[in-house]
């Protein structure tokens, strides 16, 4: 397993952790985005109701797949259990 930079190996769920921190700043990042892009687009455009759901919507998906994981719930059993079977692996 690679190290961190300063010599020490990282474990398997520091790497879980380290991925899900990712995800979780990838996540806000867009929301922000998307956040700029909804304010200019209800300042600029005079009829902005379409564009607005469909930024809503758009943002609505990024937090339930990035905050609430939705994506897990209906991932099939196997994917669920292949991480803690990798853990298990990689530590061998």
């Amino acid at each position: 397993m690679s190290g961190d930079g300063n010599g020490e190996e990282k474990s398997p769920g520091e790497f879980h952790e380290a991925s899900s921190m990712r995800k979780g700043v990838m996540t806000i990042t867009v929301l922000a985005i998307a956040t700029i892009v909804e304010y200019v687009v209800a300042v600029a455009v005079s009829r902005a109701l379409v564009p607005l759901a469909i930024i809503a919507v758009v943002k609505g998906w990024f937090i339930l797949d990035g905050f609430m994981h939705v994506k897990e719930m209906f991932s099939s059993e196997e994917e669920s259990e292949k991480l803690p079977a990798e853990l298990g692996a990689s530590e061998r």
